[in-house]
């Protein structure tokens, strides 16, 4: 519990990058970057927030579809954003900035607990790759409502 104003919680942040060039398959959701395991300081509410800029390489053929969306661990996705179909050009290199936001959560992110976010693309008929040079998120817990 804290004294808000007086002690108050403060956001737990991670700055994340890949170590090289990522090929996602098409067809299949693939982790292009992960924190590590991030656990809140105190108890209480906290949701996660996610700030991402990626660089991703479309081939001579590019994907129909392409979407970008984060998730704890292995669960399910917990938000999602779908590229614009129309920027989906043959030999293109989009550079996307997304902003993902979780739900608030008093179990998930207890110290002594935590969980590790991975922001995953999934690419529908052909393979992209998501460049290491250009592409990195922000990846925070933030102090949620304590309603």
């Amino acid at each position: 519990m804290s004294i808000w104003g007086i002690a108050e919680p403060q956001a737990v942040a991670a700055i994340v990058t890949a170590g090289g060039d990522v090929a996602v398959s098409a067809g299949t959701e693939t982790n292009v970057l992960s924190s590590s395991t991030l656990t809140a300081p105190t108890l209480g509410n906290w949701y996660p927030y996610i700030d991402a800029t990626l660089a991703i390489l479309l081939g001579a053929t590019p994907p129909t579809a392409l979407v970008a969306a984060v998730r704890i661990g292995a669960a399910a996705d917990f938000d999602t954003y779908t590229v614009a179909p129309a920027t989906l050009t043959a030999n293109a290199t989009l550079v996307i900035g997304v902003s993902f936001v979780g739900v608030n959560s008093r179990s998930q992110w207890t110290p002594g607990g935590g969980g590790v976010i991975n922001l995953t693309l999934l690419a529908t008929a052909q393979a992209v790759t998501l460049k290491a040079v250009g592409s990195r998120a922000i990846m925070q817990l933030q102090v949620g409502l304590d309603l």
